[in-house]
């Protein structure tokens, strides 16, 4: 089943409405910063829009996102990024990286929410890739990636790692490209723009406000 994301700036409430309107509006799900979390909740009411935000920044402490993990679950989110220090990925830091990823996984599980992980993936050497796959506790959570390719793809398949492949920097994946990537493994998608020639496929798209 496809699920559209849309997501885009916000700066004030304003730009907030906007969002969760065009959210209303045949999209499954909508990221929105932290600290509008609850506010979107109540622009959404009964409609069936799942809530995506993030748990601090990528630098921020494992117990300042923690508690991010939770007061996003008491807002209303029902899904949180957590992004890895790049520092940690830098400096072969594997163990505290599966700690953390572990104990942030396990939060989630309790609030009841799903965590994927946020990292700089793709400019990754693959020795690093793998390396960051395995540090990820299996089952417990997923991996966002921006400008995902079929090799990413075909590394985190084989490490078992589920992807969320986010969008391009640049230009979106074409339908053909979409379902190579697909067919490679990748469960869902995150576009900046609908595609208009694509309808039914098991991808996720997002329709980004820039």
């Amino acid at each position: 089943m496809s699920r559209l994301e849309i997501q885009g700036p916000i700066d004030n409430v304003e730009d907030l409405q906007v969002l969760c309107n065009r959210a209303k509006d045949g999209f499954e799900s909508v990221c929105v910063p932290p600290f509008f979390v609850d506010t979107a909740g109540e622009m959404l009411g009964r409609n069936k829009v799942t809530i995506v935000t993030t748990a601090g920044r990528d630098d921020d402490r494992l117990d300042t996102k923690l508690m991010g993990i939770e007061a996003a679950a008491r807002a209303g989110a029902q899904e949180v990024i957590v992004c890895i220090p790049p520092a940690n990925i830098r400096d072969n830091k594997w163990d505290v990286i599966e700690k953390e990823m572990y104990q942030a996984g396990m939060l989630c599980q309790v609030n009841n929410v799903i965590m994927w992980v946020g990292c700089q993936f793709h400019s990754l050497p693959k020795v690093k890739q793998v390396q960051v796959c395995d540090a990820l506790p299996k089952g417990l959570v997923g991996l966002r990636v921006r400008d995902a390719d079929l090799d990413d793809i075909n590394l985190a398949r084989i490490c078992g790692v589920e992807l969320f492949c986010t969008g391009r920097q640049k230009d979106d994946p074409t339908h053909e490209q979409m379902a190579e990537m697909e067919a490679a493994g990748a469960t869902q998608f995150v576009l900046k723009k609908k595609p208009p020639q694509l309808k039914t496929s098991q991808v996720t798209r997002t329709e980004a406000r820039i």
